[in-house]
């Protein structure tokens, strides 16, 4: 445990690794091998302004690249249906928002159409 911060690192590393291959899995499930998706904690995990506070994750077209917010990553079923959700944008294009599209391919890909920004999912 890291008293600094009161973190067991161990289940942190845990959780990750967790997070990426049930990730992984989905990707490939739709085609998606190229792509990447990293756990973030912090808005500079990125190397960006981004501030991931309110966010669950995000699809990053160009980058191919999802990141899920990692406050979440104790949580398997939720990690899966943020995943399922980034998915759904990555098959639309960039720029794709909630729209009667992302509907219909959020429900292709087995996610609640309507999980953002707090609308299904917990708050942190």
């Amino acid at each position: 445990m890291d008293t600094q911060y009161d973190i067991d690192l161990t289940k942190l590393a845990r959780e990750i690794r967790a997070v990426e291959t049930r990730a992984a899995a989905l990707l490939s499930q739709f085609g998606l091998e190229n792509w990447k998706v990293v756990v973030v904690y912090e808005e500079d995990d990125l190397g960006d302004e981004d501030d991931i506070r309110g966010s669950y994750g995000r699809c990053y077209f160009s980058d191919k690249l999802i990141w899920v917010n990692g406050g979440y990553a104790d949580s398997p079923e939720l990690v899966d249906e943020i995943v399922r959700h980034e998915i759904a944008h990555a098959l639309l294009g960039g720029g794709a928002d909630h729209g009667p599209e992302f509907v219909a391919m959020a429900k292709k890909v087995g996610c609640t159409p309507t999980a953002s920004r707090g609308e299904t999912y917990p708050v942190l």
